[in-house]
């Protein structure tokens, strides 16, 4: 079973992620760095990644958010070659499949624009979805807290940027687990503390 996690950023998705690295029944999945060059048979094997390509891109222009268009297209990318790893790996291994960051995650990423119920339900129709279950990491979080320390693309936008974008995230976020609910995805609501059993 390939599971992704889904939550707010600061929510404790990697620290989730990472204690259950030591779960005998379980294989973590997180961000990796891969040589793209090498990795072009992915767009024949999921060329719906263009569609992601095309929504970055209108993102961008709507939002003129230029400095984001590269990490967008590496996450994007990065997320479709580890599923595709996953798969690998689910079919040689008896452990279940934990992906730290999944499509359902993108969509948080890729957006920097408010999306509906219904958007996101014709997103994901347009799309292929990969993992079996979705597991949603709520925690009462309410700040980016690892922005405080690191830098990244969007911190490095400013401290406004980042308050409006975890407002519009907050948002789509709530939305989006709605349109899980409407489209029948199986999803779970999880606390960084449960102690996961398979």
């Amino acid at each position: 079973m390939i599971i992704e996690l889904l939550g707010l950023s600061g929510s404790g998705k990697t620290t989730f992620s990472r204690t259950q690295e030591v779960n005998d029944n379980f294989l973590v999945l997180g961000y990796q760095k891969f040589n793209f060059a090498k990795k072009i048979n992915i767009f024949f094997k999921y060329p719906v990644i263009f569609f992601w390509f095309y929504e970055i891109i209108s993102e961008t222009f709507k939002t003129k958010l230029f400095t984001l268009i590269k990490f967008k297209f590496a996450l994007i990318l990065n997320t479709f070659c580890i599923f595709n790893k996953a798969k690998k790996a689910a079919k040689d291994s008896k452990k279940d499949i934990i992906i730290d960051e999944g499509f359902s995650q993108r969509l948080l990423s890729v957006y920097d624009t408010k999306k509906s119920v219904e958007e996101f339900k014709k997103i994901f129709k347009k799309n292929i979805f990969l993992s079996d279950v979705v597991w949603v990491i709520e925690s009462d979080f309410k700040k980016f807290k690892r922005f405080e320390n690191l830098r990244n693309n969007r911190s490095l936008l400013g401290e406004k940027y980042l308050k409006k974008w975890f407002s519009i995230t907050t948002y789509n976020y709530n939305n989006l687990l709605g349109s899980l609910e409407e489209l029948n995805i199986s999803y779970k609501i999880i606390k960084i503390n449960d102690k996961i059993k398979k």
